[in-house]
């Protein structure tokens, strides 16, 4: 059975737009380490910064029908995020799609998938987070489901989890975690302002963070 679920609880935008101050990295750290995507998940543009709820898309490999009808049942702002079973080898998004997407206001897509036409999509600056490049186009025979859980990059992502893209890569958000997240997220940002100070000085990280406690151990000799 296949399932289209039109409707889905979104963040609050003032959620959301508190996450773009926000990078990748320090979201990851802020979950304790966890949340990112795959390194395979690469972003097309060299600049970017998507932030958004997740419309989960789940097609078969190769096949694009789901994606396209995604696109219909898509809002302003959100994110596509298509389990397309990690194949590369056959493009499920093009430039054509793409630009559908951004007249809608969606915020970017990811796949763990093919794209195509990678400057067509840089052309309109739209931000697209892929598995591989490639300038073979899908079918659009088969169907799949739209807004139901599934797996993208290796992570689990729940419709209306919040997805955050930039040069360094994607982090899913659960949606029980957005609030402490980015509070956390906010502190190491300022934590981390500090240290930029203290290195511009002389300091190094060695010592600002008393890393050589971690070596006082009877394995480690130093001549």
């Amino acid at each position: 059975m296949y399932l289209i679920v039109r409707e889905i609880e979104r963040p609050k935008r003032e959620m959301i737009e508190g996450f773009r101050e926000l990078a990748t990295g320090n979201i990851c750290d802020a979950m304790g380490r966890y949340g990112g995507m795959s390194a395979s998940i690469k972003p097309v543009l060299e600049q970017c910064k998507m932030v958004g709820p997740a419309i989960t898309v789940k097609i078969y490999p190769a096949d694009n029908l789901m994606l396209h009808k995604a696109t219909e049942v898509a809002k302003a702002g959100d994110v596509l995020v298509v389990d397309a079973g990690g194949f590369p080898d056959m493009a499920i998004l093009g430039d054509l799609l793409c630009l559908v997407c951004k007249t809608k206001g969606i915020e970017g897509i990811v796949l763990d998938g093919g794209v195509r036409d990678i400057e067509g999509i840089r052309d309109l600056n739209f931000p697209v987070f892929a598995k591989g490049v490639i300038p073979v186009g899908p079918l659009k025979d088969s169907p799949g489901s739209i807004n139901v859980p599934i797996h993208c990059g290796g992570m689990p992502v729940i419709p209306g989890d919040l997805i955050v893209g930039d040069t360094d890569g994607v982090v899913v958000v659960p949606k029980a975690r957005m609030q402490e997240v980015l509070e956390k997220g906010r502190t190491i940002v300022e934590k981390e302002q500090k240290m930029r100070e203290r290195i511009r000085k002389g300091e190094i990280i060695y010592d600002i963070l008393g890393l050589g406690k971690l070596l006082q151990r009877e394995d480690v000799i130093e001549r």
